[in-house]
């Protein structure tokens, strides 16, 4: 086998191979991001030039950083998410019991009602 594999250059087929899958994935992603990248510069201009959004200043992204949020709207937030992690998701199974008795599965079912294990009335 290892002399097939020499003899009619599988390694160097193998590895050529890798290497094409491999950078064109690399070539796929790059696509993307580019793709990413130019949507999301035309969005903003287009967002600019209709003056819905001001271009961004480093001034006041740093007077939003020091402002203190007050404890009154972080209360008024958390209370919120709570609300809608209760009413939109599904309740966690955090609780693993080990409760011995019958086994709750169907397929154990089918052996207590076939013929060879009937009921005592219907004998």
């Amino acid at each position: 086998m290892v002399e097939n594999l020499i003899q009619n250059n599988g390694l160097t087929i193998a590895a050529s191979g890798l290497l094409v899958v491999f950078v064109g994935l690399i070539l796929i992603s790059l696509i993307i991001l580019a793709f990413n990248n130019i949507a999301g510069r035309l969005r903003s201009r287009r967002q600019i030039k209709e003056g819905s959004v001001s271009p961004p200043s480093l001034l006041s992204a740093a007077k939003s950083a020091d402002e203190k949020i007050p404890n009154d709207h972080l209360i008024a937030i958390a209370t919120a998410v709570e609300f809608y992690r209760r009413l939109h998701f599904d309740v966690l199974q955090s609780e693993i019991t080990f409760a011995k008795g019958s086994p709750q599965s169907a397929w154990r079912i089918g052996g207590g009602l076939s013929r060879r294990f009937l009921p005592a009335r219907l004998r």
